[in-house]
């Protein structure tokens, strides 16, 4: 939500994110004159840079499925890292 700084009651309160059914915001960061989110739809994540003086956003898009993590271990002749599994 955004109001401004001189009136921020309730009634001023205006939707800075609206709410859009399907749609996971994962994470948001500001910055001087932008606005970047990190959003999921449908399993897919989307970066959306919106330019907070004029109120354009422009969405990046990943057209790919989700990282999918496999079990995985490097064998190695030297001693484990800290007692891990990961050999150097």
């Amino acid at each position: 939500m955004t109001a401004p700084l001189a009136s921020p009651e309730r009634a001023n309160w205006r939707d800075l994110i609206p709410y859009r059914e399907g749609i996971y915001v994962l994470d948001v960061e500001l910055y001087a004159d932008h606005m970047v989110r990190l959003e999921r739809a449908n399993a897919l994540p989307a970066i959306i840079i919106r330019d907070l003086t004029s109120a354009k956003s422009t969405p990046i898009a990943f057209d790919e499925a989700p990282i999918r993590w496999t079990r995985w271990s490097v064998t190695s002749s030297r001693p484990p890292i800290c007692g891990s599994p990961i050999r150097r």
